[in-house]
């Protein structure tokens, strides 16, 4: 328990030291990440602020990508959105994907997950090599 109470005391200190709003759940894991790496209060900010300018929100992503496809080539879109496929085709190709996965590269990724995870907490959420 004390353990626990100390933690508590660490964020909420960094949260007050950094002066960063932070929002309920993905800025929070990042202090999480970033007390359990021991980094100290004033490097934290500077991650978390540099974080936020360098990976916008999704739905800030999304609105980007819309605006170039509407200023780009319209036209494209339009008629891939028009060539359908009915769920049938849909859940037979998927299907016939899914099977051409063989068991051997299902348990090499498997395998891999330790490290892709190890490389996820030291780039601090950012992009990997995987």
């Amino acid at each position: 328990m004390k353990r626990r109470s100390q933690l508590v005391h660490h964020e909420t200190l960094a949260q007050q030291q950094c002066g960063v709003e932070l929002g309920p759940c993905a800025e929070q894991s990042q202090i999480d990440v970033m007390t359990q790496l021991g980094l100290s209060l004033h490097k934290m900010k500077f991650k978390i602020e540099r974080k936020q300018e360098r990976h916008p929100t999704l739905f800030e992503w999304i609105q980007t990508v819309l605006e170039r496809s509407v200023k780009g080539t319209p036209n494209i879109y339009e008629e891939e959105l028009r060539k359908r496929i009915s769920n049938d085709d849909l859940k037979a190709a998927l299907l016939q994907e899914w099977d051409s996965i063989s068991v051997a590269e299902l348990q090499k990724l498997v395998a891999s997950m330790p490290n892709r995870m190890f490389e996820v907490i030291q780039n601090h959420g950012g992009e990997t090599s995987y």
